[in-house]
């Protein structure tokens, strides 16, 4: 018996009792020592243009169909005669403001059901697939490819050839085997042909089932609204999450764990699953941000959140009603403060039997990552029908997430799809990383997306995107550049291993940009390993317009040749070197023109282009004294420090050395050393008067140092010693 049947039955109860169904809360742990920022989000109805009557059963999708970075959205229809020459795709273009225009898509009777949307065939435009409860002129199930406007083509060679004899609604796109193309999974509506898990072929030249271990029409199983994609175990395959009961068997399962070959295998892992309430509501998100997957769902007809941390679940339900009638659920961060929140909608029936009316209001809770929920006061209520579905999306580009929702009533009935617009006003250009969210394991050559959402003020905006897999400071390898920003890509993954891999998201608008990275690191699980970070050994002061040496080590996992790259914290590099054995040590040398401290780092980059980490940080002090040393002859030798710096020169000291230039010759008092340390104040300077004695051509060299012994300046010069006259060439 469906739930809308249920309540149904139970209005002639409900007006005896004379009493409402009213929710009550649980009571709160204490609270959590987590701060946030205080953002309570507000919202308004943005929901000219959509429609006010009709049923709006099953997924409503949210995505950019034409390409001009504004969000549409596009479903199927319900169950009913409102418009009976238009039974396809149904699609109003959005303005980015909340006022949207309903487009006529020229794509044949589908029926009702429901709707998947994705980019099945990586031509870059919105692709579109159903499933319906009676086929018209098409399929039961069926895939459409967009060309980037309003027109779509029909590719469902091989769907609903499995046994699909009727029924068939919630359906998404993912890529189970992790070849690089979108699959598609699809329930039935309720009952008898369950799931089917269609692998796709060449972009969508064909589809074949590869639902080995999904429930069939032989055991009679019943299936919920709700179908999700979602890799709940991190074995980096993606899994089935959708509401299951087997009739024959009486067995309820939620997730069912996929192989990438197209086996599954139901495991809840001991969830306490419950079918007949939990049909109606089901999503999945990491409510704690532990890196595991935890799930929500309609429980005694309120909803509940379970925390998974890979083994068992715990119930994480503080402050939800308890009881109610809630059916879609969905989570988001609302407020942006790195916590998961829940929306769902909750129905209720004014009148009385048989002449009654079915209404929908709208709840959100925050969330703190730890269970706690408090819910968002003055949020719509007294929508026109029963709530059907409910998804979240930055549709007006103010960086935070709105709520598209749909409901139905009887045929020709007030139901409606609306959008309730968050109202923050955009202050400057943001953006926040919505997808991937940290500890997520992906395999090479799949498909999996990027989400993230933006604030800007008006006109278009276009967005880049790159990985790094050495951890959130880079270096950045490029995804895809200046595309539209639709706030969604399908990355093919690279074949790289780190688990240390990090997306960022640069969105550019009005002349400016903004970047963010992905909060926590995702896994790789490829077979090219990014080279390790350099090793920099050498000097770590100096002096201007002197060049040092210095020594970097380089090594790689997989033993490839390494290029190099060294940055001497100038505005200077070598800019990428060599190639050089994994292993080798690199002589390199550069002096520095200014005094100043400077931060010299080096990085490798494999064959295959994969740069590794920056190397930890070299510090090369240079002086900020800078000293000028000039010789003079005469009387005895005169040595001339000239301290043209911008600092004093305190506590230093000199060093004069006279040698024999040739075989003959004798030098006398040949070393002079300071015996008190100088003091020259910038742009003055002292002189130095050593007397040697001796008949012999000569070479003298001159040394000032610093306080700490290290050499500022060098000076050397050839001449004669007589007695005690110097002559200097």
């Amino acid at each position: 018996m469906k739930f809308r049947d249920q309540i149904e039955l139970g209005i002639i109860l409900f007006v005896i009792l004379g009493s409402a169904c009213v929710a009550s809360c649980q009571s709160y742990p204490p609270q959590s020592s987590t701060s946030r920022p205080q953002c309570i989000p507000s919202y308004s109805d943005s929901s000219q243009g959509l429609p006010t009557i009709g049923q709006w059963p099953f997924a409503t999708r949210v995505g950019d169909v034409n390409n001009d970075g504004c969000l549409d959205i596009i479903r199927l229809r319900g169950h009913d005669d409102f418009n009976p020459s238009d039974q396809g795709f149904q699609i109003w273009l959005g303005d980015g403001t909340g006022i949207w225009t309903k487009t006529t898509i020229p794509n044949g009777n589908f029926g009702y059901g429901g709707t998947a949307i994705g980019d099945f065939n990586n031509d870059g435009d919105l692709d579109a697939a159903y499933g319906v409860h009676h086929n018209g002129n098409h399929p039961l199930i069926g895939a459409w490819a967009g060309d980037g406007g309003t027109s779509f083509s029909e590719h469902s060679t091989g769907l609903a050839t499995d046994g699909e004899d009727w029924a068939m609604a919630p359906c998404d796109f993912g890529d189970f085997d992790n070849d690089g193309f979108l699959d598609l999974g699809v329930g039935s509506m309720g009952g008898t042909n369950g799931i089917r898990a269609y692998l796709n072929h060449d972009g969508g030249g064909y589809w074949s089932s590869e639902s080995n271990g999904l429930p069939h029409n032989d055991v009679n199983p019943n299936v919920g609204n709700f179908i999700l994609w979602a890799d709940m175990n991190k074995d980096g395959n993606l899994d089935i999450v959708i509401a299951t009961q087997i009739v024959s068997t009486g067995q309820e399962h939620f997730i069912w764990l996929g192989d990438g070959e197209g086996n599954w295998a139901a495991n809840d892992f001991g969830l306490p699953v419950e079918y007949d309430y939990g049909s109606y509501g089901l999503d999945v998100g990491d409510v704690n941000n532990d890196g595991w997957l935890d799930i929500t769902f309609i429980k005694n007809n309120g909803p509940v959140v379970y925390l998974f941390d890979g083994s068992g679940w715990r119930e994480a339900s503080f402050g939800l009603p308890v009881g109610g009638y809630y059916c879609p659920l969905a989570f988001g961060d609302l407020n942006n403060d790195g916590f998961l929140d829940l929306v769902g909608l909750s129905g209720f029936i004014t009148g009385t039997y048989p002449n009654y009316l079915e209404w929908t209001t709208v709840h959100a809770w925050l969330g703190d990552g730890t269970g706690n929920w408090t819910e968002i006061g003055g949020l719509a209520t007294d929508i026109p029908g029963w709530p059907q579905s409910v998804i979240l999306a930055d549709i007006d580009h103010n960086n935070f997430l709105d709520i598209i929702l749909s409901s139905d009533r009887g045929d020709n009935e007030p139901g409606c799809i609306k959008v309730y617009k968050e109202t923050t006003a955009v202050s400057q250009i943001s953006v926040v990383v919505r997808e991937p969210t940290g500890s997520e394991v992906f395999i090479p050559g799949g498909i999996r997306f990027i989400r993230w959402s933006s604030g800007y003020w008006s006109g278009s905006s276009t967005a880049s995107l790159a990985y790094s897999c050495t951890g959130p400071q880079g270096p950045w390898l490029p995804i895809v550049e200046n595309i539209t920003n639709t706030h969604v890509f399908q990355w093919t993954v690279p074949n790289v291993y780190s688990t240390n891999v990090f997306i960022q998201v640069t969105v550019y608008a009005n002349g400016q940009s903004s970047t963010a990275v992905s909060p926590r690191p995702i896994t790789i699980l490829g077979d090219n390993a990014p080279p390790d970070p350099p090793l920099i050994t050498g000097p770590t002061s100096g002096i201007p317009q002197e060049a040092y040496e210095f020594f970097v080590q380089i090594s790689d996992y997989d033993s490839d040749d390494l290029m190099v790259n060294v940055s001497w914290g100038d505005g200077t590099a070598t800019n990428w070197f060599g190639p050089f054995a994994s292993g080798e040590t690199i002589n390199v040398s550069h002096s520095w023109g200014k005094s100043g401290e400077y931060i010299i780092l080096a990085k490798a980059r494999d064959n295959s282009g994969l740069e590794g980490a920056w190397s930890l940080p070299h510090l090369m002090s240079i002086g900020k004294v800078f000293v000028n040393l000039s010789l003079h002859g005469g009387f005895g030798a005169t040595l001339f420090v000239n301290n043209i710096g911008e600092s004093p020169l305190e506590n230093s000291s000199w060093k004069i050395h006279i040698r024999p230039a040739g075989k003959l010759g004798l030098v006398f008092n040949s070393e002079f050393n300071s015996t008190s340390p100088l003091m020259i104040p910038p742009d003055t300077s002292e002189s130095i008067r050593v007397i040697p004695v001796g008949l012999s051509k000569i070479n003298i060299s001159a040394e000032v140092f610093d306080s700490e012994g290290l050499i500022l300046a060098t000076l050397q010069k050839n001449g004669w010693l007589l007695g005690v006259f110097v002559f200097l060439k």
